[in-house]
């Protein structure tokens, strides 16, 4: 998926849409909507976040200005994102001297189930919650996450490199991803 070739499609479809359709409350409807998801196409600001870690201190992505993040949204109650914990952590470990930060944020609603998991795995690293869970939750409101896992690459600027981020699992993707970024 290629967000800007995406965001230069959907312009056109919409704009011919507009001219023939005599439902312009639809049409706005739609314009609307793809306005909200093109802000997320490469090169534009990610949407910052500010969430509680395991000491109770506020994080925001505006606190890694200057690194490269790697957002894991995931949850304790998901199979696929606890599958790909073994591969974040490995991922922590390669590049633990680089430029990168991975940021894990959970969208669980319990917060014993979210500590539970990050003990029982010794999970690393920076550890937030938005505890508002699922869809209600601003991180899966602000990146249009459908479901978890869900991976975001953010460069050194805070602009958006992929709202949909190879996983961890995919690691030659992502390692080539990460090392255009290094460079």
């Amino acid at each position: 998926l290629n967000r800007n070739s995406d965001v230069i499609n959907g312009k056109r479809i919409i704009g011919k849409y507009k001219s023939n359709s005599k439902d312009k409350q639809y049409a706005q409807l739609l314009d609307q909507a793809f306005k909200e998801a093109s802000r997320l196409a490469v090169g534009n600001p990610a949407p910052t976040f500010s969430y509680t870690d395991l000491t109770g201190k506020m994080v925001s992505l505006t606190d890694f200005k200057g690194k490269i993040v790697y957002l894991d949204i995931w949850a304790s109650w998901c199979g696929p994102c606890l599958k790909e914990m073994p591969y974040i952590k490995a991922l922590k470990e390669k590049y633990k001297d680089k430029e990168l930060e991975v940021v894990s944020i959970s969208i669980d609603t319990n917060e014993k189930a979210w500590l539970k998991i990050i003990k029982d795995m010794k999970l690393t690293g920076v550890q937030l919650i938005d505890s508002i869970g699922s869809e209600k939750s601003k991180i899966a409101k602000d990146y249009h996450i459908a479901g978890v896992p869900h991976f975001v690459l953010i460069d050194k600027y805070g602009k958006i490199v992929s709202a949909s981020a190879p996983r961890p699992s995919e690691t030659i993707l992502l390692e080539k991803a990460i090392n255009a970024l290094l460079k």
